[in-house]
């Protein structure tokens, strides 16, 4: 399972594969802190237009069962090492994650989900202190290819190609390649 942090991941992949919240075969999960935060928030109405056309689309997991079972314990944890100052070994400086983005690294943690998000500090922090790497959306929509749930289309390229105009943040050589390989196109994205 893949459990999806933040907005932009979601609003970068939602358009290629509607369903992904919806179909059990893209094995994907939101929360309701990330949907809320996509409808919520004007900067995404104005650099996502057609997010609206989504909304029933985009259906997060319920909090009671997100938040079950070692969650309590985990973001205990997480807490106590933010309370503790703790250091990100790449940067040098002290990791810096608002209670949101706290509760949403202990999900992962305590779901033993994977995650996609783009938030660095996050994506350090889930590495460094649980051992756990990110997934890039490119790498997600790579797993889908794969795994036989999505066909490369010339639509999907569009979308992809709409990445670089929105600004979004640039996805990994590595998957970039993996996607040459797999679908024998030129990637258009960031």
């Amino acid at each position: 399972m893949i459990f999806l942090c933040d907005t932009c991941s979601v609003l970068m992949v939602v358009r290629i594969a509607p369903n992904m919240f919806l179909d059990e075969r893209f094995e994907c999960r939101t929360s309701s802190l990330v949907r809320e935060e996509i409808f919520r928030k004007q900067k995404f109405k104005e650099k996502y237009p057609w997010r609206d056309a989504f909304k029933n689309k985009i259906v997060a997991v319920s909090d009671s069962e997100l938040k079950g079972g070692v969650f309590g314990v985990v973001e205990k944890t997480i807490n106590v090492l933010f309370d503790a100052g703790k250091i990100n070994e790449k940067t040098k400086r002290c990791f810096d994650l608002g209670r949101v983005d706290r509760t949403l690294a202990a999900i992962s943690v305590s779901k033993e989900w994977g995650f996609c998000s783009h938030d660095r500090d996050l994506v350090d922090f889930l590495e460094q202190e649980f051992d756990k790497p990110s997934v890039s959306p490119l790498a997600l929509y790579n797993l889908w290819i794969e795994r036989d749930v999505l066909k490369y289309s010339s639509e999907h390229a569009t979308i992809m190609s709409d990445w670089k105009t929105c600004n979004e943040r640039p996805q990994p050589t590595s998957e970039i390649r993996r996607f040459c390989m797999l679908t024998n196109q030129e990637y258009l994205g960031t």
